[in-house]
């Protein structure tokens, strides 16, 4: 079975208080986004990503992430509940749910 990671950005960032969603933002010449899918992938566990976007902006991210193993970017929800709901459906394998590290922090660190 295809190990698939559900990529939630569908988040407005209003508290970070920048004019767009933070995960859109530069970081070291890459949107946080970007950094964040191929920490992911690095990790060698997963297959491919589900990206989840803020609805309206499905293919502002598969920009972002063009070159990577995406599956089509699913349009997010109000909450990131409501978002994996709305990917959930996509994915080709079953659901399990694990929060993922900060896009720089490798996964042998402890979540703290």
């Amino acid at each position: 079975m295809k190990t698939v990671a559900l990529l939630l950005s569908a988040g407005h960032g209003s508290r970070f208080g920048a004019a767009q969603p933070k995960q859109f933002l530069p970081l070291l010449g890459r949107p946080v986004l970007r950094h964040a899918a191929e920490a992911v992938l690095a990790e060698g566990l997963v297959a491919a990503l589900q990206p989840v976007a803020p609805a309206g902006e499905e293919a502002f991210v598969a920009r972002l992430l063009e070159g990577l193993p995406c599956l089509p970017v699913v349009a997010g929800g109000a909450t990131r509940e409501d978002s994996v709901r709305r990917a959930a459906p996509s994915l080709p394998c079953s659901l399990r749910l694990r929060p993922m590290p900060a896009p720089f922090r490798p996964s042998r660190w402890p979540i703290r």
